[in-house]
């Protein structure tokens, strides 16, 4: 539900155009707009910029199929299965010595 408020001043139509515009626009392209609007409002904006490269590039490889999306439930198991091994390994290697 999107609510309207009159926005006083001289600002008041130019915003209300922009929001306007803005609300036509898919939800992932309102999304990386709300992105780059909340980087601007930070004064480190070289790390904001960085990050809102990375989110372009990581939605592009998404919406262009070059990466699949994994569920978290699977992601979570193959971290905690990589860990197991990895720690199996080292508790191993130092057993050895």
């Amino acid at each position: 539900l999107v609510t309207h408020r009159r926005i006083e001043g001289t600002h008041g139509n130019q915003l209300e155009i922009v929001e306007a515009q803005a609300l036509t626009l898919t939800a992932g392209e309102r999304a990386r707009l709300a992105d780059r609007l909340i980087a601007s409002l930070f004064e480190d904006s070289k790390v904001e910029e960085a990050w809102a490269a990375e989110v372009e590039r990581r939605i592009e490889e998404i919406e262009s199929g070059r990466t699949q999306l994994v569920p978290a439930a699977d992601a979570i198991a193959r971290a905690r299965a990589a860990l197991t091994s990895s720690l199996f390994v080292i508790v191993v290697l130092r057993l050895s010595s």
